[in-house]
């Protein structure tokens, strides 16, 4: 763990971003759509790097609301490759996340994750986070496979 950086993300880590992100979730963006959501002020995305190569990242959402008084955040992804896991790593993105939003006046993190997801479950737990009696409804946008 001393040898692994964390940092925010670069338009050089594209190739080894999609390579994380398809392991992730399967998906791949093109380069264009990357630069433009890497740059958004809404968006965090804070990657951990290992001898030159990124083995994790973790992205939030800062997001405004009227209903509230002040910013609030949203952990939406973190991922870490397989053989960083228990490292230490998850919690060092966290911690980043945290210290981002108390500097950007947030006062509480959310966040979503599978009830299956044990090892995810650990990370938020050990870094104290609790859990909350909520629902997640889902609906698709989308007609007959088209949106």
């Amino acid at each position: 763990m001393d040898k692994v950086l964390v940092r925010n993300i670069r338009l050089s880590d594209y190739e080894d971003f999609m390579s994380l992100n398809h392991e992730f979730n399967g998906i791949e963006i093109s380069k264009d759509s990357f630069a433009s959501l890497i740059l958004r002020e809404d968006e965090i995305v804070l990657v951990a790097e290992f001898e030159n190569k990124l083995v994790a990242f973790a992205c939030a959402q800062v997001f405004v609301s009227v209903c509230y008084p002040t910013d609030q955040m949203e952990l939406t992804e973190i991922f870490v490759d397989r053989a960083f896991r228990g490292s230490g790593i998850g919690s060092a993105l966290v911690r980043r996340l945290e210290r981002i939003g108390r500097e950007r006046g947030v006062k509480e993190i959310r966040l979503e994750t599978s009830s299956v997801n044990e090892l995810a479950q650990k990370l938020y737990e050990k870094n104290e986070y609790l859990i909350k009696n909520r629902y997640v409804y889902c609906k698709s946008l989308e007609l007959n496979g088209h949106s």
